[in-house]
């Protein structure tokens, strides 16, 4: 398992996918998984950043990401200590219904086969855990 802590800014979202991806590569994921995967990090990561942290840029505020492989198996966790996540406000919205936003959710839930949040007691708030099968 690697790990890499970043602060949670705006410019840190793409490093968070870019050490994910690099992690993936090690370990001969198939690219067009990794792209998916990418997608993921940088709705749930961009959901940390504004919901979490209420877009506060400020350099104490962390997510710490995680990247395991194992056999055929992606785990990716990531934490944070922003605004506890309630679990029953996070539910994809129809998307017969054209409006914008809100939608980070269906794509997590499409492109993941596992999505939720640990309940384990920990140093950090939130531990959003992501699983892929390939």
């Amino acid at each position: 398992m690697s790990f890499k802590e970043f602060h949670s800014t705006i410019k840190n979202l793409k490093h968070i996918r870019q050490f994910a991806e690099q992690e993936l590569l090690k370990n001969s994921v198939p690219q067009n998984i990794i792209n998916e995967i990418k997608i993921v990090i940088g709705e749930a990561t961009a959901n940390i950043y504004k919901y979490g942290y209420l877009k506060d840029e400020d350099v104490k505020n962390k997510i710490l990401a995680k990247v395991l492989v194992v056999n055929d198996e992606i785990e990716i966790h990531l934490f944070d200590n922003g605004v506890k996540v309630d679990k029953s406000m996070v539910k994809p919205r129809d998307l017969s219904d054209i409006k914008p936003g809100k939608i980070g959710s269906h794509f997590i839930g499409k492109l993941v086969d596992y999505f939720d949040w640990s309940d384990e007691k920990s140093d950090w708030v939130n531990h959003l855990i992501l699983k892929k099968k390939f």
